[in-house]
């Protein structure tokens, strides 16, 4: 059951009907491993903090974590060594990457490393792509017995690695893959994959992949 001081501070997300009373102890009762760089991490994790997730298991940088743990309503923000991506995965309900402001090859060698402990965990996992024009969301559940090392190929098909992300950029990115992360939490895992693209420049999906009357964002 939910406190009357929990009732209060999440109001706004209870009324939600996509999340609900069921929906917010689901997330006060979760672990999120994250790991990224930049703005794109810290706004990621203030955001989940500030929805109320019980735990983030980040690898980041300190000031990422403080901040995060400022903002956060009771949230348990715990730093991971890089090494420990795999151990920080068991018992998480979900895994998410964001690397946009990263150089190229720390960016592969960063989504290859926390795909990989999100797959050995059975965990469902988000990853972010930034572009000139757009940014791209998946979300992906693996698959019974599926091996680690066709992961990193998977997402590399699917999350472009683009340069020259500006501030406002990675903010999105980072907000984006905490809804992401948010639905998971709340019961609302993809089957197997779900996609979600925002188109900068005009706020339509690139490819019409939406129809014209849905939001910026969507998932097909």
């Amino acid at each position: 059951m939910l406190t009357d001081e929990q009732r209060a501070i999440f109001l706004r997300q209870i009324i939600l009907p996509e999340i609900g009373a069921t929906g917010q102890r689901r997330i006060l009762a979760s672990a999120v491993l994250c790991a990224g760089e930049g703005l794109a991490l810290e706004t990621l994790l203030i955001t989940l903090a500030c929805a109320g997730v019980g735990e983030l298991r980040a690898r980041g940088s300190g000031a990422d974590l403080l901040r995060a743990r400022a903002r956060g309503v009771g949230t348990r923000v715990n730093p991971v060594a890089p090494g420990d991506l795999a151990a920080a995965a068991r018992g998480a309900a979900a895994a998410v990457g964001v690397f946009p402001s990263a150089a190229r090859g720390s960016r592969s060698r960063g989504l290859d490393e926390i795909a990989r402990a999100a797959s050995g965990a059975g965990i469902p996992f988000v990853a972010v792509s930034v572009g000139s024009d757009e940014i791209g969301v998946v979300t992906w559940r693996p698959e019974a017995g599926e091996e680690a090392d066709e992961v990193p190929r998977f997402l590399r098909g699917r999350v472009a690695i683009s340069d020259g992300v500006g501030p406002s950029e990675e903010m999105m990115a980072g907000h984006l893959a905490a809804v992401e992360a948010i639905k998971i939490l709340v019961g609302r895992p993809p089957a197997a994959e779900r996609v979600t693209v925002l188109r900068l420049a005009s706020g339509q999906p690139p490819g019409g992949r939406c129809p014209a009357a849905t939001p910026a964002w969507c998932s097909p």
